[in-house]
């Protein structure tokens, strides 16, 4: 937690319209909760940071990937590319951020 205070700032500055949480440790975080990878990875969490209102989406860590093998590595570097791609159609199209998607 001692650079929380850092990455709030830098929040707080930037105003990002999306915040990808790389991992379940920095995901937890940000948002001061318990993330199971498995059912929260590629979800949309609201995330305030002062008066900064924003999203955050955990992905996973690419030293998870490293560690898989060449299949289940090839399947997660696609899942993650997917969950990027995600995150970007949330933020460029309003629509999908007001159904929750």
């Amino acid at each position: 937690m001692c650079c929380q205070y850092i990455m709030d700032n830098e929040i707080q500055i930037v105003r990002p319209k999306i915040v990808f949480g790389v991992g379940a440790f920095a995901s937890e975080r940000m948002l001061h909760r318990k993330v199971v990878m498995k059912n929260d990875a590629g979800k949309i969490f609201p995330l305030k940071v002062g008066e900064v209102e924003t999203v955050l989406m955990p992905v996973y860590h690419p030293a998870y990937i490293m560690r898989k093998g060449d299949k289940e590595a090839a399947e997660l570097k696609q899942v993650l590319g997917e969950m990027v791609r995600t995150g970007l159609r949330h933020i460029r199209h309003p629509k999908l951020r007001e159904r929750g998607q």
